[in-house]
């Protein structure tokens, strides 16, 4: 349901591109083994672009992170504008809704952000 809808409704595509840069996020941190890679991706740790030649594997898997949680963020951003948009200007069906409001809830317990998961399902 959520793949057909990322056809019609841009908001969701949005979402649903930020969860995936966010999953790949943490993808990258598990296999990288580095047991702070949470904890440094969350408080936003910057490391040289991915690519540098003088940079160790560890901290080119923690580039390439920081580059996918970065982007993760912006899709996520721009979602919550539009659908906050198409809120105001009522463009958006009760259907839309629901499903951005699971994604959205989705997306901020693997961030671990999870006081705004559970104000989705609670308001």
């Amino acid at each position: 349901m959520i793949l057909q809808a990322c056809a019609t409704e841009r908001t969701i595509r949005q979402v649903a591109i930020a969860i995936a840069a966010l999953d790949l996020t943490l993808s990258i941190g598990f296999h990288g083994q580095d047991s702070a890679f949470t904890k440094a991706w969350r408080d936003s740790h910057r490391l040289p672009p991915p690519g540098s030649d003088d940079l160790t594997t560890s901290q080119r898997l923690r580039s390439k992170a920081t580059y996918h949680h970065q982007y993760a963020l912006e899709q996520y951003g721009k979602a919550v504008k539009q659908m906050s948009l198409n809120i105001a200007t009522g463009k958006s069906s009760i259907r839309t809704l629901l499903l951005i409001c699971v994604m959205t809830t989705c997306f901020e317990v693997m961030h671990g952000n999870h006081e705004a998961a559970c104000s989705q399902i609670c308001e």
